[in-house]
């Protein structure tokens, strides 16, 4: 049998643009209120807020998906998350799609 082999990231043009909107939009109302006069919204504050926009996008970027079926099984690991390769429920193995993969003889060769 041969063996299916998959990376994912999430480095899709897409999705930067859309990371960067999100993260855009809040920093310009933050900014505005910062720059009011007689503003509550401390310098320290701001850093902090934008420190803290920064830490929790930032891990999306490292985030790698790889896959790989072979005649033991599909088997995943999602960097971050799981640190080791998972490998799933037999059950699943029996569905006509998967089966069907398996005979074929185009299945793609990985690396």
């Amino acid at each position: 049998m041969k063996v299916f082999k998959e990376q994912q990231r999430f480095t899709q043009t897409w999705f930067i643009v859309v990371m960067v909107i999100s993260v855009i939009i809040p920093l310009v109302l933050m900014l505005y209120e910062f720059l009011k006069e007689n503003s509550k919204f401390t310098t320290t504050a701001f850093l902090t807020l934008i420190s803290i926009m920064i830490v929790t996008i930032s891990p999306v970027f490292f985030f790698k998906l790889s896959t790989r079926i072979d005649v033991f099984g599909i088997h995943y690991k999602f960097f971050l998350f799981t640190f080791l390769t998972e490998l799933l429920d037999g059950a699943i193995l029996q569905t006509p799609l998967l089966e069907t993969m398996i005979q074929s003889e185009n299945m793609v060769v990985g690396d």
